[in-house]
């Protein structure tokens, strides 16, 4: 889990979601974890397929590639976690300019 977490993080990084990456980051781990324990998790069967196909030798081969850990999230991850993210993303946003008008307001 430590790979598609360090994955998930640059990925979240690469989007460049300012303010609204920290909390980002915090909701989608928080939900890759639920994912990963799911009974049957569809992570696991995922993963399995790609370590069936032949390029791929072993594990550390598996781990080292950032375009498999992608599309591993890609499948792990509910269209509904994503837009969970992208919610929690927005309000930290929210929260940042209405806090700095409240701050900066200048009293007449």
């Amino acid at each position: 889990g430590v790979s598609l977490n360090r994955e998930l993080r640059l990925l979240l990084k690469e989007w460049n979601l300012g303010i609204g990456e920290k909390t980002a980051v915090e909701v989608a781990q928080k939900r890759l974890i639920q994912r990963l324990q799911l009974p049957e998790s569809i992570a696991l069967s995922a993963l399995q397929e790609i370590l069936k196909q032949d390029e791929l030798y072993n594990v550390e081969e598996f781990i080292s590639n950032r375009d498999l850990l992608k599309s591993l999230l890609s499948i792990v991850l509910l269209a509904s976690d994503w837009e969970e993210i992208a919610v929690s993303a927005a309000e930290s946003v929210q929260e940042q300019i209405i806090y700095q008008v409240g701050i900066n307001q200048i009293s007449a």
